[in-house]
C-alpha cells in the first residue's frame, strides 16, 4: 500500500510521460494518432490473406477472428518490448532526477495500454461490418462489459513482466537483443492468428492445447477476449455466438497475473538500488 500511495503521488508525472510517450511514437507522421486505426487493420488485412486466400481457413468471420488476436497480441508486444527497454532508455532520466523508477515500465504499459484503447473503435467498427456482411445483422452480446476486467487482467500481467524484463536488461545487455526472438517465440506459442483447438497432438500425454494454456497465459487472455466479443471459432456455416469466459479458466490467469506481478516488483526492488552504476 505504501508504494501504491507513492505511485499515486507521482501520478501527473506517470500522465506525462505517458504523453509523451504518444507523441513521440506519432512524431513526423503524416497519419499521426490514425495509425492506432490503421497498423493493426493492416496487418489483419495481410494476415486474412495469408491464412483465408493462400491457407484457405474456413473460420467464420475471420477478419473479426484475425483483428481481435492482432490487437491483444500488439498490447503485449508493445508492453513487453517496451518495458524492457525503459529503464536503459530512460539512463540520463535516472542519474538527474529522483522518482520511482518502476514508473518507468509502468509508463511503458500504460502507453500501450493507451494504444491498445485508441484501437477498439475501429476494431469494433470491422466487427460491426463483417458481420452485417456475412450475417445481415449484428451480433454483439452483452458479454462485451466483460472486456474492462479483461484488460485489468493483461495490464497486470504486463506490468509485472515489464518489471522483470526492465530489470534483467539494465544486468544483462544482451538480453536486449534476445527479447525480440523470444517475442517471435511467444508469438507463435500465442493462438493470434490460429485456433488453438485445431490442436489434436498431444504431449506428454496432455492434449497440446490444454498444455498451451496451461503455460502460456496469453493464450487464454485472447481466448477470453474472443469469447465475449466473438465467440468460439466455427468454421462456415455455422455462427459463432459470443459468451462467457469459463471461471475457473478467469481464475487461474488472474491467479498467475497477480503471481506475476508481486515476482516482478520484487525482483524489480532487488535490482534498482544498483541502476544507477548498472546504466
Amino acid at each position: 500500500m505504501r508504494k501504491m500511495r507513492e505511485l499515486w503521488a507521482y501520478r501527473e508525472l506517470i500522465i506525462n510521460l505517458v504523453l509523451r510517450d504518444m507523441r513521440v511514437r506519432y512524431k513526423g507522421s503524416a497519419l499521426g494518432y490514425l495509425w492506432t486505426q490503421l497498423a493493426p487493420l493492416l496487418l489483419m488485412l495481410v494476415f486474412w490473406f495469408v491464412f483465408s486466400r493462400l491457407l484457405s481457413s474456413s473460420i467464420t468471420m475471420f477478419p473479426v477472428f484475425l483483428i481481435i488476436g492482432l490487437l491483444s497480441w500488439n498490447f503485449t508486444a508493445e508492453a513487453v518490448v517496451g518495458g524492457a527497454r525503459s529503464i536503459i532508455d530512460s539512463a540520463s532520466l535516472i542519474k538527474k532526477v529522483f522518482f520511482p523508477r518502476e514508473v518507468l515500465p509502468l509508463v511503458s504499459v500504460l502507453s500501450s495500454l493507451l494504444n491498445f484503447l485508441l484501437s477498439l473503435p475501429m476494431m469494433l467498427l470491422l466487427m460491426a461490418a463483417v458481420q452485417l456482411g456475412t450475417l445481415g445483422r449484428l451480433n454483439f452480446a452483452w458479454t462485451i462489459a466483460y472486456l474492462p476486467v479483461l484488460l485489468i487482467i493483461q495490464t497486470m500481467l504486463l506490468t509485472g513482466l515489464a518489471l522483470l524484463m526492465s530489470a534483467l536488461a539494465v544486468r544483462f545487455r544482451d538480453f536486449v537483443h534476445l527479447i525480440g526472438i523470444l517475442m517471435q517465440f511467444w508469438f507463435f506459442l500465442t493462438p493470434v492468428v490460429y485456433s488453438i483447438d485445431s490442436f489434436n497432438n498431444t504431449v506428454f500425454g496432455i492434449p497440446l492445447a490444454v498444455a498451451i494454456r496451461w503455460i502460456n497465459p496469453m493464450a487464454s487472455l485472447i481466448e477470453f477476449y474472443r469469447e465475449v466479443l466473438y465467440g468460439q471459432a466455427v468454421t462456415a456455416p455455422n455462427i459463432p455466438t459470443p459468451g462467457l469466459p469459463a471461471l475457473t479458466s478467469v481464475l487461474r490467469v488472474l491467479v498467475t497475473a497477480v503471481s506475476l506481478l508481486a515476482l516482478g516488483y520484487w525482483f524489480f526492488q532487488r535490482r534498482s538500488g544498483s541502476f544507477g552504476e548498472d546504466i
